[in-house]
């Protein structure tokens, strides 16, 4: 069976169960950047991967993400940053996905750049207890499960 590239974003339901991570990466010898991965919550008993992974590709779609490997996109204004909240602009027509507390660098930051690079993960987070958003990003980028975009930033 094959599974579909794109899919239609998903309802409050799902958003309730990814999580946003943001931080400031410094690697890159331009500068500082912000940087934003969204992963699903690990599976519960009973629950298909093929719904997490349809579901995460209708996220990556409705915000214009691309696979990682053919590069990345610029995705045009998808996050909004106002009095302390970041919401992205996902697609859904009746909702936006909120990115509770980032840090007030990640936040001043994304406010002065103008831009946040937004990674996806098909796949779920592997554990309960916080992931480390760089490891995981290594492994799914060497797995091709990876999408990613340039947003601009509008406050």
């Amino acid at each position: 069976m094959t599974i579909a590239r794109y899919a239609p974003p998903p309802g409050p339901a799902r958003l309730a169960r990814i999580r946003t991570l943001p931080w400031v990466d410094r690697s890159s010898p331009a500068g500082p950047c912000c940087r934003l991965l969204l992963v699903h919550d690990p599976l519960r008993h009973g629950e298909a991967l093929r719904e997490v992974e349809h579901d995460m590709r209708g996220l990556a779609t409705g915000l214009g993400l691309g696979l990682l490997q053919d590069g990345r996109r610029y995705l045009g204004t998808v996050v909004h940053v106002a009095s302390g909240y970041t919401l992205l602009d996902y697609g859904h027509a009746q909702h936006v996905l909120q990115v509770p507390y980032p840090s007030d660098e990640w936040y001043g930051l994304a406010r002065a750049t103008t831009h946040v690079h937004i990674t996806l993960g098909l796949d779920p987070r592997p554990d309960d207890n916080g992931t480390n958003a760089h490891l995981y990003t290594q492994v799914a980028a060497q797995t091709g499960r990876l999408w990613a975009g340039v947003a601009s930033v509008r406050s």
